[in-house]
């Protein structure tokens, strides 16, 4: 008869923790593939930069003598495909991995909110039944300027968002894919 081992002998995690582990910011494999994506673009952009110098003819003495001879300087060449694409590319992958991380954080931010919510109100119902709360009246203009202040800031806070991510469409996929993710 085969005797069994115990987790800790086998070293297999227990499921609860493999579920733990793979809730994190970092867990989601589109992110990590954005985050690559974004790096090599930025690195094929400022090697694409760094190779543009060209080094001048070898008759050449000075740009003095090159004015004077009445040399013309040559035409800018067209960009390739790629130095139009890294740099999009770049954008794109700054923007989706803003956007996640603006998901992801209102997320948490939104589970927190209802949370308070929910034991704010569940406080105002009994201060109001137990009478120390006399006069919702003034409780009401609170809560009213209150959701105003918020209503602005909330705009501030989208607007400085929205002008950090260059393309749009990849900061509110990334935002969706952020907000989405458990």
């Amino acid at each position: 008869m085969a005797k069994e081992k115990p987790a800790r002998e086998t070293n297999q995690t227990p499921p609860a923790v493999q579920g733990a582990a793979k809730r994190g910011f970092f867990a989601s494999k589109l992110l990590w593939f954005a985050m690559i994506l974004t790096a090599a673009a930025g690195a094929w952009t400022a090697m694409q930069r760094a190779d543009r110098s060209e080094p001048p003819p070898r008759d050449a003495s000075g740009m003095v003598r090159s004015l004077a001879d009445g040399a013309a300087a040559p035409a800018p060449r067209d960009p390739t495909l790629s130095e139009r694409l890294a740099p999009a590319a770049a954008r794109a992958g700054v923007s989706f991995v803003l956007g996640y991380a603006v998901g992801w954080f209102l997320r948490r931010a939104l589970k927190i909110a209802a949370i308070l919510a929910l034991l704010a109100v569940g406080l105002i119902y009994v201060l109001h039944r137990t009478g120390v709360l006399a006069d919702p009246d003034t409780l009401r203009q609170s809560v009213d300027a209150a959701g105003e202040w918020v209503e602005r800031e909330g705009g501030a806070v989208k607007d400085f968002v929205l002008g950090l991510a260059p393309t749009g469409f990849a900061g509110i996929a990334g935002m969706a894919i952020g907000a989405l993710r458990r």
